[in-house]
């Protein structure tokens, strides 16, 4: 996903990567807030407010996406719906991702590959 991100014109990375696999959903947000990365990913986890406090991260998108879309599709409509969310501001937004949709205000609907953690730095950060 990280790949296709970059392409795309994101700053992004992937957990594996940064040596962050296997690691705790509490590591990889420190590791993302301190690189002021939102968080791409389809561990639900991330959607706790309570553990995961609005005003303490730059954005987490949730992506709910079906198993068994082929990865190429997936990859395709993750990085079409971040073109859209991108438009927004995601400091303390949580966006939940879905086939065709994305849900906004105070918690905000968007799907991704399960399991799979991507970073992306904030949308007014990005160059494209």
């Amino acid at each position: 996903m990280a790949p296709a991100l970059r392409a795309a014109g994101y700053d992004a990375a992937d957990i594996r990567d940064e040596g962050l696999r296997g690691q705790s959903d509490a590591r990889i947000f420190q590791f993302a807030q301190e690189r002021g990365l939102a968080i791409l990913t389809g561990d639900v986890e991330f959607g706790n407010e309570i553990v995961y406090p609005p005003a303490g991260h730059r954005g987490i998108v949730l992506t709910r996406f079906p198993n068994d879309l082929p990865a190429a599709m997936l990859v395709k409509q993750i990085v079409a719906s971040l073109a859209i969310i991108a438009k927004e501001n995601l400091d303390a937004a949580i966006v939940v991702v879905e086939p065709g949709a994305y849900a906004c205000g105070e918690m905000r609907r968007v799907d991704v590959d399960p399991g799979r953690e991507s970073l992306i730095r904030q949308p007014n950060e990005l160059s494209r």
